[in-house]
């Protein structure tokens, strides 16, 4: 497909195939995170060493950040011709649908592998299910009706920034955990980079030494959060408020250098079946999400059972489950039902 092509197939379809270029890199190293976590071995999986794997550190970085940096860009273009009302009666639909459905199949899951005979144990598993498994949709919804909100009180930068600030003295609890308010800026960043048309700073000519300059930075980042000092913090609620804003400077500082790298990548190969492919993956990123968890939850449940295979078994693992994870989402788009239960649209 030519440049020209795909520009009239974006205005044929209002899609933005960069956008979906990086939902697909985001949606991959989502699969690849957890394929080191759930596919290395049981040793590995029980003992949780897969935090110290330096290629799922560094993925866990960024990969959620990003996500949630395109969906507030998203979202300012979904406010452009829509009321704060409107968009919000959709979110609730579209994200609540999905994970109420996500919660009665993971669930059944879990009973199968591991049933459980006692009523109160019944629904507490239940509620860790719908609530646990499919955080991040849980924190898209969560900080998108905070946007709306804010957005509804009044469109000004001084309220989101008193907003971000309120928020991180909130709570850690099974109903906003902490990762809600650590992803709550990146969702602020989207929006305003959409809204201010900040996105030329990363697309323009300068694009090469902001990228050099925040590598530069996310390593010394990195660096320092691993010093003695920052491990001695331990100062109650403000421990918490310096540990929240040390890993978000750590995200932002990557997205500087990798949006950067991925326009590039995208302008590079646009044209070519790879970008294509990425694409698509990324137009599916929310059933992918959706299965992927699905399939995981299972292996989890085997996870002890798994002999270790080390990188051979992510590999295998993480391919098969990837093209299983492909191959049902294009599978689910057929059928108004699973539209219903996996988008929350018919």
């Amino acid at each position: 497909m030519t440049r020209q092509q795909i520009d009239k197939n974006e205005a044929m379809t209002g899609r933005n195939s960069y956008i979906d270029f990086i939902k697909g890199i985001a949606i991959l190293l989502v699969l690849v995170g957890h394929a080191i976590q759930y596919c290395y071995g049981a040793e590995y999986f029980v003992k949780g060493t897969y935090f110290s794997n330096p290629v799922f550190r560094f993925i866990y970085t960024f990969h959620m950040p990003l996500f949630m940096a395109v969906s507030g860009y998203l979202l300012a273009h979904t406010l452009s011709h829509r009321t704060e009302r409107e968009v919000a009666v959709r979110r609730l639909l579209q994200l609540g649908i999905p994970i109420l459905s996500f919660g009665a199949l993971a669930f059944a899951i879990k009973w199968t592998v591991h049933p459980i005979y006692d009523i109160t144990g019944c629904i507490k598993e239940l509620f860790h299910t719908c609530v646990g498994n499919l955080w991040f949709l849980w924190a898209l919804l969560y900080n998108q009706l905070l946007l709306l909100l804010i957005r509804r009180i009044g469109d000004k930068v001084w309220m989101y920034v008193l907003a971000g600030i309120l928020i991180y003295f909130i709570p850690d609890s099974d109903f906003i955990p902490a990762q809600y308010t650590f992803l709550y800026p990146f969702l602020i960043m989207g929006y305003m980079t959409s809204k201010y048309s900040l996105e030329k700073i990363y697309t323009g000519k300068e694009r090469m030494r902001i990228s050099v300059g925040m590598l530069v930075l996310y390593t010394v980042a990195l660096y320092a959060s691993h010093m003695p000092c920052t491990r001695m913090w331990d100062w109650g609620i403000l421990s918490h408020i310096l540990h929240t804003c040390n890993r978000q400077l750590i995200a932002i500082f990557a997205l500087g250098w990798i949006l950067p790298l991925l326009y590039g990548l995208f302008r590079t190969f646009s044209t070519t079946w790879i970008a294509d492919f990425i694409a698509n993956t990324g137009r599916n990123s929310l059933a992918i999400y959706y299965i992927q968890t699905l399939i995981f939850i299972l292996v989890s449940r085997i996870c002890h059972m798994l002999p270790s295979y080390g990188i051979l078994g992510v590999l295998i693992g993480g391919m098969v489950i990837t093209a299983e994870c492909i191959l049902l989402a294009q599978w689910c788009k057929q059928f108004k039902c699973t539209r219903l239960l996996i988008w929350g649209s018919k």
